[in-house]
C-alpha cells in the first residue's frame, strides 16, 4: 500500500511540474559585497562563479550575487597566499555571478570547474607566472611575464597573451585535455606539447620552439615565426609551423602531417610514419 502510495504522489508531483533538487534559486535582489582580503599574489576559482583579476594598489575582493546567495561564495587565503574561491553546492542565480579583484602583485591563477577566470593589467613588471586550468571551465590572461608556465587540462578552454615589450626568456605550454590552448606573444624560446584531443594555436615571435605532439590534437603555429622549429609528432594530429631562416629538426612517427612555412638555412627530417612533411 505504502509503495502504491509512494509512486502515486511522486507521479503527482511530475505531473504538477514540481520536483525537489538542492540548486538554491537566486532572489532577483542582486548586491555587491566586499570581501575581506589579505595579502595574496595567486588566486584558485574552485566554483562556478565568474573571476576577473586586474592590477590595483591594494589587494580588493568583492562579490556581485543574488543577495540570499552569497552566503553560498566563500573566500579565504590559504597558508600559501592563495586567495581561493569556493562555491557551496549548486545555486541559480537571477543575475550577475561574478568575483571581481584587485591586487597589486600576481603570479599565478587556477581556473578548476565550469567557472571563469579573466587575468588583465600587470604589464608595468614582468613576472614568472604560472597558470592551470581543469575542468569545464576557462581561462584567459593578458599581461607581462619574464617566464610563463602554463598546464591546461579538461575540455575548458586557455588563452594567453604575454603583454609588454621585450622577450620573455621562455613560455612553457601543456595541454593534455580536449579543450582548446591558445597564445600569442613574443618569447626567446617557446615549448609546447599536446597530448590530448585539443587544439593548440601559436602566435607572435621567438627565437626557437620546441613542440611535441602525442595524440589526436592538433599545433597551429605558421603564425609564430620561429628561428629554429623542432618538432616530435607522434599522435594522429596534424602540426603547421613558421621557420624565419634558421633550422628545423623535424621527428615524425605517425600517421598525422607536418606543414611547414617559410624557409630553412638547415633541414634534419625523420619520418617512420604514413604522415608526411610538406613545405609550402
Amino acid at each position: 500500500m505504502w509503495k502504491r502510495l509512494g509512486v502515486a504522489a511522486l507521479a503527482a508531483g511530475l505531473l504538477s511540474g514540481c520536483y525537489f533538487t538542492d540548486e538554491m534559486q537566486g532572489d532577483g535582489n542582486t548586491v555587491t559585497e566586499s570581501r575581506v582580503a589579505t595579502d595574496f599574489s595567486t588566486v584558485e576559482n574552485r566554483g562556478s562563479m565568474e573571476v576577473v583579476i586586474r592590477e590595483g594598489e591594494v589587494p580588493d575582493v568583492k562579490v556581485t550575487l543574488d543577495e540570499n546567495l552569497q552566503h553560498r561564495v566563500r573566500t579565504f587565503v590559504s597558508p600559501g597566499n592563495t586567495l581561493v574561491i569556493e562555491t557551496d553546492g549548486s545555486f541559480a542565480p537571477r543575475g550577475p555571478a561574478r568575483v571581481e579583484i584587485l591586487v597589486p602583485r600576481m603570479i599565478g591563477a587556477t581556473q578548476d570547474g565550469s567557472g571563469s577566470l579573466r587575468v588583465e593589467g600587470f604589464e608595468r613588471v614582468k613576472e614568472d607566472v604560472k597558470l592551470v586550468a581543469k575542468g569545464s571551465g576557462s581561462l584567459s590572461f593578458c599581461g607581462g611575464v619574464r617566464t610563463l608556465e602554463a598546464k591546461l587540462s579538461g575540455s575548458g578552454n586557455m588563452e594567453l597573451c604575454a603583454a609588454g615589450e621585450g622577450l620573455a626568456e621562455w613560455v612553457d605550454l601543456s595541454q593534455s585535455g580536449s579543450g582548446d590552448l591558445k597564445f600569442e606573444g613574443a618569447a626567446k624560446h617557446v615549448r609546447s606539447r599536446t597530448d590530448g584531443s585539443g587544439f593548440t594555436t601559436l602566435k607572435g615571435v621567438t627565437n626557437r620552439l620546441d613542440a611535441w605532439l602525442d595524440g589526436s590534437g592538433g599545433l597551429g603555429a605558421p603564425g609564430l615565426r620561429a628561428v629554429d622549429v623542432n618538432i616530435t609528432s607522434k599522435g594522429s594530429g596534424t602540426v603547421a609551423a613558421y621557420v624565419d631562416g634558421g633550422g628545423a629538426v623535424i621527428l615524425l612517427d605517425s600517421s598525422g602531417n607536418v606543414d611547414l612555412y617559410g624557409h630553412a638555412l638547415s633541414t634534419q627530417l625523420r619520418v617512420n610514419g604514413s604522415g608526411r612533411v610538406i613545405w609550402h
